[in-house]
């Protein structure tokens, strides 16, 4: 069994004095480790965990392990020693598109009750708008894309088709109006013109 106070024989004693801590992140970003989902902070106060002994020499995996119990496997100890080492945490690009989607399907929801009508190419518009605010420099918002996120917001088409139908049943009765003034212009055409 490890002791709290068992360092990572891997540490350069020199690298020491030049490490940094995380900076330059949004607090409503988050990290996978295993299937779960971790904010910065507490990634954060993983890496301070590490290096907190009077030492200077940080804690091994097993140590902190201990205490996070979602570094579970190597990938998550490398993962964690990245953005250590980095002294920035990069959001995982999955939770970024979710967060991307759900804001974006919270302006979607606002605009069609204000009864904006929204096609393919508007929705594309918004969600470009959206991916720097969300780490997503490299995000389109292809068509599949947006035909992935209609199914998950459950936005049909249907709903502009009803639209259309209840503004011509509106207008029947002035469509009716006009036909039968277009059919009475007819007939006193060709009353008063009996060789056509």
């Amino acid at each position: 069994m490890m002791e709290d106070d068992q360092v990572d024989p891997d540490v350069c004693l020199n690298d020491i004095a030049d490490r940094r801590f995380l900076a330059d992140y949004t607090p409503t970003k988050t990290i996978r480790f295993s299937g779960s989902t971790r904010t910065p902070e507490e990634v954060e106060e993983a890496i301070h965990y590490r290096w907190a002994l009077d030492s200077g020499i940080p804690r091994n995996r097993e140590t902190v392990k201990r205490r996070f119990r979602w570094v579970s496997s190597e990938h998550d100890w490398r993962k964690l020693l990245g953005f250590e080492k980095a002294a920035k945490i990069k959001s995982d690009r999955l939770a970024n598109l979710y967060n991307l989607g759900v804001e974006l399907k919270a302006i979607v929801y606002e605009k069609l009750e204000a009864g904006v009508i929204l096609h393919d190419a508007q929705l594309q518009e918004i969600a470009l708008g959206l991916r720097d605010k969300h780490s997503l420099p490299d995000f389109r918002a292809g068509h599949s894309w947006i035909t992935k996120f209609k199914k998950m917001a459950r936005i049909v088409s249907r709903h502009i088709t009803k639209m259309i139908i209840k503004k011509v049943a509106l207008d029947r009765q002035k469509l009716e109006d006009d036909c039968k003034a277009t059919v009475k212009v007819v007939r006193d055409f060709i009353a008063s013109n009996p060789t056509i």
